[in-house]
């Protein structure tokens, strides 16, 4: 595959709820991995504030994977760096302000949607090397494995689909636990119900230009009442990007509207809210555009600040366009009427540099 191929979507992400949002980005001497750090910074629902929640006390090179839960809640789970093996997860009730520590026997794979939560307790994870769903519905160093993906692929559920990876868990709005992967077969996508170590393929109506295109699931999450997914299409050089949305258990997926990427173009970071998701993307020459879903469509937000690593959307606001600097977070509050950012939050992140290695 090109260097400029989409494969997945990466760790920078941003989850907006009714009650809060989080947001994940890597931090620090970002061409450094030993002094790349990845840092969690939460804002309640209404809050002008952002506060940073990253567990402390934890190495966290690797990367962060936050799963919402209901209210202020959230599972964190850190992937391993450097000699490290397994992934801890920390649960907080309080927006990050303290949190409850455990571990996963290996580490948490490197997507977004990697670990998920439910407002039974229930957990899931996937875990290295073998893309394996571990579950949990007890203490937080408890787990159970259901099934890797090559068990799934060969299944005869997902001999439509010619499965090749899972990318991603979820919980949908009844709390039944879902998966999502990649493809072989074109036009066929691979999200399931998980019941147990089966699965069950899902019935999801893309266009029909889409038939010929091997998918692959990015994104999986509950979004409000609905659960949602985000998929990207490749045909050849051709790479698309839609969301399907499954409005209630037992439903159909229902696409919107295509995003074509052009040629060259890279997702740097998603961002999922009850209004649908964001992408933040990238040019080859190194130009960036936030595109978000609408009842338009997908709609292109204008120039951004220098340094966005992320944009989210918080409930009930504006968009706000996240930056780093070093160890300094900066937060940009979109102002429709001018159709520009405003400068609203700094926060100097206290990192320890040459403490990895």
């Amino acid at each position: 595959m090109s260097a400029h191929t989409v494969t997945h979507a990466p760790l920078t992400s941003s989850v907006s709820t009714s009650s809060a949002t989080w947001v994940a980005v890597p931090m620090g001497h970002l061409d450094d991995p030993l002094n790349t750090f990845w840092e969690l910074f939460s804002l309640p629902r209404g809050g002008a504030r952002w506060s940073l929640a990253t567990p402390r006390g934890m190495a966290d090179n690797g990367g962060l994977v936050a799963a919402v839960g209901a209210g202020r809640s959230a599972l964190i789970g850190i992937r391993p760096s450097n000699q490290l093996h397994f992934s801890s997860v920390n649960s907080t009730r309080d927006l990050g302000t303290s949190y409850a520590v455990g571990a996963l026997p290996r580490g948490l794979i490197d997507r977004p949607d990697a670990l998920a939560t439910s407002t039974r307790n229930s957990r899931l994870a996937l875990v290295a090397p073998r893309e394996e769903v571990l579950s949990s519905s007890g203490r937080l160093s408890t787990w159970s494995a259901l099934l890797t993906a090559g068990a799934a692929a060969k299944q005869p559920s997902s001999a439509a689909c010619r499965l090749t990876s899972l990318d991603a868990v979820a919980f949908d709005s009844s709390g039944e636990p879902l998966v999502g992967g990649a493809c072989n077969r074109p036009g066929a996508v691979g999200l399931y119900d998980l019941s147990g170590n089966s699965i069950r393929p899902q019935q999801v109506h893309l266009a029909a230009a889409m038939t010929h295109d091997t998918i692959t699931v990015l994104r999986l999450d509950r979004q409000g009442s609905s659960t949602a997914a985000l998929l990207l299409a490749r045909r050849g050089h051709r790479q698309t990007v839609v969301a399907v949305v499954r409005a209630a258990p037992g439903r159909s997926w229902q696409a919107g509207a295509p995003y074509p990427l052009a040629a060259g173009q890279q997702i740097r970071a998603t961002s999922s809210s009850p209004a649908g998701y964001g992408m933040l993307l990238s040019s080859p020459d190194g130009r960036l555009a936030y595109v978000e879903q609408t009842a338009a469509g997908w709609t292109r937000l204008p120039s951004l600040p220098a340094a966005t690593s992320a944009v989210v959307t918080p409930a009930g606001q504006p968009p706000q366009a996240i930056t780093v600097k070093g160890s300094i977070f900066g937060a940009w509050r979109y102002d429709p009427a001018e159709r520009r950012w405003r400068h609203v939050q700094s926060i100097s992140v206290p990192i320890q540099y040459g403490s990895s290695g």
